[in-house]
């Protein structure tokens, strides 16, 4: 039953008109909640809970539930000393990476500590990439004494956001890459997102770290969840109920299957910390209760509460002062997650009164004291990126534009890159670029979301475009006005020449005419012996002047067929076969080798290589397998060679196969590609199985013939064998019994 409100604040409350039992409850629980918020707790009372920010070094002791991942994180670290490259701690956005790095690892180097006995003392680097990376790097650097170097690189996929410059990249990999090989003890360790993993991987500089020295982190057990939720209330001697211990595992509990023993979904650990956060600052008597919990919204809407509720206590024109400031805040992803921008103060704080800074910095102040903003001395960001996802509105805001937040913060970058250029006018917009900013820019709702950088860049652009155009304008009026003097310059030597160029012109044709003859008559002789030259004299002729013996001297090479001369070595050609896709021909003869040609285009065969040699008579036969891979060559050596020709410009010989009684006149395979077959001048027909290329092995001798047997051929569908010898017969065996041919009647 409800608890009824003290007799004073009831006269007080009857005397106002409230007179039911339900609104005097409902005034007792309103009562209630002040008293639990008698104000802002004392600046030195300790903060168990970091909300939305990472743990930093020094909040060490408040680190729970990653004992055993920081144990594992410090042993890989120091097997990379040393020599060894750097560290790659990947995971999901809101996995824990940053705190695991910060209040986990660095605390095992500092104040004495020392994992390495052999290095005493480790001075530690800790640092973002952002948009000069190799600067921020060399200034660490030179303020570390003597001792070992922790450089810690947290959210390492800045330098794929903010850094759009490859060259700037390569040279902050090398710096690295440097400083660990530097004669002082150097150890690395990079805090990378899961979603920028496919960036890292193809930069060679961590293709390494990523294969052999990576800590994966991902999702809490129920036990390290517990240690994380309870022991930093202990730690601040505060009481947490159990029961709200059960409900948030409950709520934390994975959506998807997984891991019995996974506690949370990815991502949800700043969800949870800023949910005990936000219970904590409500929480009094030293106890954090189910009732305080439940009024921060939970799990689920305690970033989205607490983000409207500061939002919604702004005026509107402070509110219209959050929304730029939040949307600077924004690096849009390109295929992977938005992120975070660290974002200096010159970059959103107006120009004009100082009234108008404060304003803006009164904003800024409210959403810092609520965490969800983290300033230091020079830039500003989102304290985590989960406050992107988590918070409706913000969300709202970045999908509802996204194509002109894309165009702002392109322009932002220029405009920087044009100041830094020191103002230089070939930076400045031009063209469509410009065009599609101006009509953005056109909005006055925009127009007021520009700095003043972006503003001067802008007007700058404009101006010089239209400079540039008035140029143009004065250039294309002095041409016009120079024309018309060289157009009328023209018509008065126009009539000068038109007679002397008539004259001109006959004299031409005439002589044209008389070319032409001539050529056509060349042509012609020559039709006889080479067709190819008399076709291109006849064609040549007929440009020149369409006389009739031109015509006809073209009408006839029309009816002749043209042939490519190839120019071999001397003596006789006596084998040529082509490959089966037509595109490569071999050539074999008395200079005792073969010869490989490419035919890509039919009229011109191009030499492919060095002659291949081996052979020590005249070769007599060249065949290519069907597939085009293998080719044989016969010869007088009585020797049949093998060659792969896979890549006809680097063919690789193969053992050659035992040699036959006499010469080889002819080879062929079978239609498979299995068998080898040889005709030679013994008077047999030797048959090879080919299919294992390096060690042929022979598989018969085909026998009958009276004298040499000098060609071989199989039949389509490689059931047939036929060969031709100088006994005047042609004989026939049937292939089709596997190893055993059989003779087909009688000799033909």
């Amino acid at each position: 039953p409800p608890i009824k409100p003290p007799s004073l604040f009831t006269d007080i409350l009857r005397a106002c008109g409230v007179t039911s039992d339900a609104e005097l409850d409902e005034w007792q629980r309103a009562l209630s909640r002040v008293r639990r918020a008698p104000g802002r707790r004392p600046s030195d009372s300790p903060v168990p809970y970091r909300g939305l920010e990472s743990f930093q070094p020094e909040h060490a002791q408040w680190f729970h539930g990653r004992d055993e991942l920081t144990r594992l994180l410090v042993e890989r670290v120091c097997r990379q000393w040393p020599g060894g490259g750097p560290v790659a701690v990947v995971g999901a956005s809101g996995s824990g990476k940053s705190s695991l790095l910060r209040a986990g690892l660095i605390p095992a180097f500092r104040n004495g500590a020392s994992p390495i006995p052999e290095v005493k003392t480790w001075h530690t680097l800790l640092f973002t990439p952002g948009t000069c990376p190799t600067a921020e790097l060399d200034g660490q650097l030179t303020t570390v004494p003597e001792g070992g170097r922790l450089i810690v690189v947290d959210q390492f996929e800045e330098l794929f956001t903010l850094c759009p410059n490859n060259d700037e990249r390569r040279a902050f990999l090398a710096a690295l890459a440097a400083a660990q090989r530097d004669p002082q003890p150097t150890l690395v360790v990079l805090g990378l997102r899961a979603d920028f993993y496919p960036h890292a991987s193809r930069c060679p500089e961590l293709v390494g770290a990523l294969q052999n020295a990576q800590i994966v982190v991902g999702p809490m057990s129920k036990a390290e969840l517990r240690s994380a939720i309870v022991e930093p209330a202990r730690t601040a001697h505060l009481d947490i109920d159990e029961n709200l211990v059960e409900l948030l595992l409950r709520e934390l509990e994975p959506s998807s299957d997984g891991s019995p023993d996974t506690a949370h979904d990815p991502g949800a650990l700043p969800l949870l910390s800023h949910a005990l956060h936000a219970t904590w600052l409500l929480s009094r008597r030293g106890a954090m209760t189910i009732a305080d919990y439940t009024a921060t919204g939970g799990i689920s809407g305690a970033i989205a509460r607490t983000a409207d509720t500061v939002f919604d206590e702004l005026t509107d024109e402070q509110q219209r002062a959050a929304r730029r400031l939040l949307l600077r805040l924004v690096h849009l992803g390109d295929r992977v997650a938005d992120t975070r921008r660290h974002v200096p103060y010159a970059e959103f704080l107006p120009e004009g009164t100082k009234d108008e800074a404060a304003a803006v910095g009164e904003v800024l102040d409210t959403f810092v004291e609520q965490r969800l903003i983290t300033a230091d001395t020079d830039t500003v960001n989102i304290t985590h990126e989960a406050l992107l996802t988590a918070w409706p509105r913000l969300r709202g805001w970045i999908d509802t534009d996204r194509a002109g937040l894309r165009i702002h913060g392109q322009l932002t970058h220029d405009a920087k890159a044009w100041r830094d250029a020191e103002r230089d006018h070939g930076a400045l917009y031009r063209s469509g670029r410009l065009v599609t900013v101006q009509e953005w820019a056109s909005d006055p709702d925009h127009r007021r979301d520009l700095n003043a950088l972006e503003r001067e860049f802008l007007d700058q652009s404009l101006s010089q475009q239209q400079a540039e155009h008035r140029a143009q304008r004065r250039r294309t009026r002095q041409l016009r006005r120079l024309v018309a003097a060289l157009t009328a310059l023209v018509l008065v030597a126009a009539g000068l020449t038109t007679y002397v160029f008539r004259q001109r012109t006959a004299a031409i044709s005439e002589r044209d005419m008389a070319i032409s003859r001539q050529v056509a008559s060349e042509a012609n002789r020559l039709r006889g012996h080479d067709v190819a030259l008399a076709k291109q004299l006849a064609v040549a002729a007929y440009a020149i002047s369409t006389t009739a013996e031109a015509r006809a001297s073209l009408l006839d090479a029309t009816a002749s067929t043209a042939a490519t001369r190839i120019l071999g070595p001397e003596g006789a050609m006596q084998a040529v076969a082509l490959s089966p896709d037509g595109r490569i021909m071999a050539t074999g003869g008395a200079d005792k080798t073969v010869r490989l040609w490419r035919l890509g285009n039919r009229s011109r065969a191009t030499p492919l290589g060095a002659p291949l040699t081996g052979p020590a008579a005249t070769i007599f036969s060249v065949s290519f397998s069907p597939d085009g891979q293998l080719l044989a060559a016969g010869a007088g050596d009585r020797i049949v060679r093998l060659w792969n020709v896979t890549d006809p410009s680097k063919p690789l010989p193969l053992n050659p196969l035992p040699a036959a009684g006499n010469t080889i006149y002819a080879v062929a395979f079978s239609p498979d590609g299995r068998t080898l077959a040889a005709a030679s001048a013994d008077n047999l027909i030797h048959l090879w199985d080919v299919s294992e290329r390096a060690a042929p092995v022979a598989t018969g001798i085909l026998s009958g013939f009276t004298d040499f047997v000098q060609s071989v051929a199989f039949s389509p569908d490689g059931k047939t064998l036929a060969a031709g010898s100088a006994d005047h017969t042609v004989r026939l065996w049937d292939l089709s019994r596997a190893g055993q041919p059989v003779p087909l009647g009688s000799a033909l």
